[in-house]
């Protein structure tokens, strides 16, 4: 079978189940692909933190995080 978990590739079906509860077509059309953006950007976000907490717990990385917090 094929399975997806990415918001884009859902994003028509999501779209459509909106219009089919009964909300209005242009309003589910602006918020759902907003939401799917979001959706990426906050996964983003959440890996550069990920990774600037992980390179904390080395201990020679002082210096580039010292680096990376002037920049």
């Amino acid at each position: 079978g094929f399975s997806t978990s990415s918001s884009a590739a859902t994003m028509p079906v999501t779209m459509e189940c909106g219009e089919e509860y009964g909300c209005d077509r242009s309003i589910v059309q602006f918020l759902i692909p907003l939401g799917t953006n979001i959706n990426r950007d906050g996964a983003a976000l959440y890996e550069a933190v990920a990774v600037y907490s992980y390179a904390r717990c080395l201990p020679r990385t002082h210096k580039i995080l010292k680096y990376a917090k002037n920049c």
